[in-house]
């Protein structure tokens, strides 16, 4: 008995515990080899792969969210240390939070 249609999927992972599974469908015929279609499946699937990760298409990276920086927090201390070390401008702060003019006025009187 031969298979009229054969199925592959492979998966990759992705980092960040993230995977992605991508699958093909062919029909084949009772002249073809089962295990070539399958590594001829494969191929196409990895090929895939590596041009939708390339392109950047199907995955994209995520994007940090940016929360409001509120005086006398544990986040103030840490940026207000940073700050006065060095470690840290007011724009890297910017970066990573939203600042008002309260928090602004305090961590101006650091630079």
């Amino acid at each position: 008995m031969k298979p009229k249609e054969i199925f592959l999927q492979v998966t990759r992972n992705l980092g960040n515990f993230e995977s992605v599974k991508l699958g093909a469908s062919f029909d084949v015929t009772e002249k073809d080899d089962l295990m070539e279609s399958y590594k001829a499946i494969n191929d196409k699937l990895q090929t895939a792969f590596e041009s939708i990760f390339k392109e950047d298409v199907f995955v994209k990276s995520p994007k940090y969210e940016r929360k409001p920086l509120t005086l006398n927090t544990v986040d103030y201390d840490r940026v207000k240390a940073s700050m006065v070390a060095k470690r840290a401008t007011i724009e890297d702060v910017e970066k990573y939070y939203y600042i008002d003019i309260d928090v602004m006025k305090e961590l101006m009187k650091l630079t």
